[in-house]
């Protein structure tokens, strides 16, 4: 039989990709939702003490970019963004949007002295990208999301499972993606593959 090792955020991210999510635009609140559903799943192999995903808690990180800096990594701890205020030098405050990097990627070349969109990829660190390139030094007040570690968490011991268990847990999660989000807020680029 066929082994694998099971690592909660990784299944988490597995189920959003097929439930169809683009995962630079899952919100905080997307993934706590996961959270909870993959919860629900464990419950039985929880009650065996083999498992227990501790929950997720916001956390705050302030960090500076300077003229010119369009990336930044977030604090290990920080697995998702929900919000970035940005702060110039001269005192303008500006709350950033969400884009998806694919379209940061596409927008002009162009400065301002706050970026007005931000797009997240990867976790653990998260990296995010900025546009428009800023002018000048910039402070970033980033809200995010963390999971609670205790002794007994799935982080700090975690077993070999069957490959297919694994496969169906990741399943049932996407279904209970797709049951929970309409479809318009999905990324729709799996569908170009089934033409």
């Amino acid at each position: 039989m066929s082994m694998v090792t099971f690592d909660p955020l990784v299944l988490i991210d597995e189920a959003f990709e097929r439930a169809g999510y683009n995962l630079s635009m899952v919100t905080g609140r997307q993934y706590e939702s996961a959270l909870v559903s993959l919860e629900m799943a464990l419950i039985d192999i929880q009650n065996y003490g083999t498992y227990h995903i501790h929950e997720l808690t916001e956390t705050t990180a302030t960090q500076t970019v300077t003229a010119g800096q369009t990336t930044l990594n977030t604090s290990d701890a920080m697995r998702v963004i929900n919000s970035i205020t940005a702060t110039a030098a001269d005192g303008s405050v500006r709350t950033l949007q969400l884009a998806s990097l694919s379209d940061l990627q596409n927008y002009t070349s162009s400065t301002a002295a706050v970026p007005t969109h931000y797009a997240q990829t990867g976790s653990q660190p998260v990296t995010v990208s900025l546009w428009p390139t800023p002018t000048g030094d910039v402070s970033l007040d980033i809200k995010g999301l963390k999971f609670l570690v205790g002794p007994d968490s799935a982080f700090d011991s975690v077993m070999p499972v069957p490959r297919l268990w694994l496969d169906a847990l990741a399943a049932s999660l996407a279904l209970n993606l797709c049951r929970k989000t309409p479809m318009p807020a999905r990324d729709s680029s799996w569908q170009a593959t089934l033409s």
